[in-house]
Order: structure tokens, then sequence, then C-alpha cells
């Protein structure tokens, strides 16, 4: 899997997640692969875990989120 994921925290109460990977390009596809819901309020940050498949975000409703992601098949 040639996948390569950023996560973004959004003021519409999302995170979403992105492919970047170039796929055989000179430049990333920037496909939305996610867009997680359940903050009520702007989400500030998404941090991936650096070994295990986990995404963390943070939001101005005073909540941290911890989400499972899974492998995305090619």
């Amino acid at each position: 899997d040639s996948s390569l994921l950023v996560a973004t925290g959004s003021a519409d109460k999302f995170c979403y997640v992105y492919d970047i990977a170039s796929h055989g390009s000179s430049q990333g596809s920037g496909n939305l692969i996610q867009k997680l819901e359940g903050h009520t309020d702007r989400v500030y940050g998404a941090q991936f875990h650096p070994t295990q498949a986990m995404l963390a975000t943070c939001s101005a409703d005073f909540r941290i989120k911890i989400w499972r992601t899974t492998a995305r098949s090619a």
C-alpha cells in the first residue's frame, strides 16, 4: 500500500483524513478518505500515533477523541 495519510482539524466540527501519496505521479492525489464526526465544536488538532493504528483529535468542545484507523486496500 502506497498511502500517505494526513489528518486536519476544521472549524466545521469535523476531522478530515486525506491520502496525499503520489500513486505514480509527481504530485499527491489529495483524495478525501474519511470525514470523522463526533466533536461539537471546531477541531483544533489531529495527530496519528507513531506505531499504532490510532488518531487523536482535540476540539474546542474540551474533548480529546481517539479514533481507531484501519488500513485501506489499494
